[in-house]
């Protein structure tokens, strides 16, 4: 009981001087009481309402599947015509694919036949730019300048 009667007479004094405990201040049970949570997720909900969801397609369904680029073609040998072709056809699609390095064309090759073209993209929105870089793909390979350059 000492406890309980010490604690009040310290929320009293606490009261008295000005000190005010602030969580009593606020009437949670008011509608204007939110929380910068509850803002936040009132704007997602603004966002996403009346949105479609979207339907993803690899970036190999989205050129129409062509049979012509394989990786059957990397083991016999790529020549610069058909790299170039395949760059049109991505670019067509809004499909950018960036190298920060240089790396041989069989390698580039490689690595839109058989990742980029694994990707997931908005089917819907097509417009919009696609952009795969190599080295988020292979972030080993990052060059010491390049971590220079990161935050």
């Amino acid at each position: 009981m000492k406890k309980d009667k010490n604690h009040n007479n310290r929320k009293h004094r606490k009261e008295e001087d000005g000190f005010i405990d602030d969580d009593n201040l606020i009437d949670k049970s008011d509608d204007k009481y939110t929380t910068d949570e509850d803002e936040f997720l009132d704007e997602v909900n603004k966002l996403t309402q009346g949105r479609k969801k979207s339907k993803l397609k690899t970036v190999y369904e989205l050129i129409g599947k062509p049979v012509k680029y394989s990786l059957t073609k990397l083991n016999a040998g790529i020549d610069k015509n058909l790299y170039v072709e395949l760059l049109s056809l991505l670019e067509k699609y809004n499909v950018m694919v960036h190298f920060k390095q240089d790396y041989n064309l069989e390698e580039r090759y490689r690595f839109i036949v058989e990742e980029v073209f694994l990707q997931g993209v908005d089917e819907e929105d097509k417009k919009a730019v696609k952009a795969f870089v190599y080295e988020d793909f292979h972030p080993e390979i990052i060059s010491p300048l390049d971590e220079d350059e990161e935050f």
